[in-house]
């Protein structure tokens, strides 16, 4: 998951991140979650209305089998980049551990045709593959045709710790992230950040 031109944050940092209003998690070497914030949370649709805050529906899970899950909402026309990038960092990573951990990812990709071939053509050494944008459905609004954008970026925590990954909205997203962490804060007035 690490190259040398990954930008490189402290750990200070990362967990300062963690403290904003943006989406924003750590993950380990493998791509599995440890730390995330309430944004993040709401973000990967893993915040059920009514109900606290269930940490394990992110934590400890990997990250592509999260995207995995939320497949749907992201749509693939606006994402060649996004599934390039994250296939490309699937594929190498596989390569070297073979871990039953990213096949959820790899099944997900295949059962679609432009996935799939998005899948195979992806080389495991591209270009700038710590950034790229992204194009989601709102969580609750799954069936709206308007995306929000973000842009993404994975910095290597120093010590080679693991990656923080920051979703940035554009400024036509703002609003709606902005609306949803006040409802949020209010809503779960406890812990904002996750491990």
């Amino acid at each position: 998951m690490f190259d040398f031109d990954y930008p490189k944050v402290r750990r200070s940092l990362g967990q300062a991140a963690l403290h904003d209003s943006y989406p924003a998690w750590l993950v380990d070497r493998r791509g599995v979650i440890y730390a995330a914030n309430l944004m993040a949370f709401w973000l990967w649709d893993a915040l059920r209305p009514g109900e606290p805050i269930k940490p394990d529906t992110l934590l400890g899970n990997s990250i592509f089998n999260v995207v995995a899950d939320n497949i749907e909402r992201i749509p693939i026309d606006q994402n060649i980049e996004f599934y390039t990038k994250r296939s490309a960092t699937v594929k190498r990573l596989y390569a070297a551990a073979k871990l039953p951990l990213y096949t959820p990812f790899i099944a997900a990709m295949k059962a679609d045709p432009r996935l799939a071939q998005l899948y195979e053509n992806a080389l495991p050494t591209i270009d700038r593959k710590w950034e790229y944008p992204l194009r989601i459905l709102h969580p609750k609004k799954r069936t709206s045709p308007e995306l929000m954008e973000r842009q993404v970026t994975n910095f290597r925590l120093e010590g080679d710790e693991g990656v923080l990954a920051v979703y940035v909205p554009t400024p036509t997203t703002l609003p709606v992230i902005e609306a949803h962490y006040s409802l949020l804060v209010t809503t779960h007035s406890g812990e904002r950040v996750y491990r």
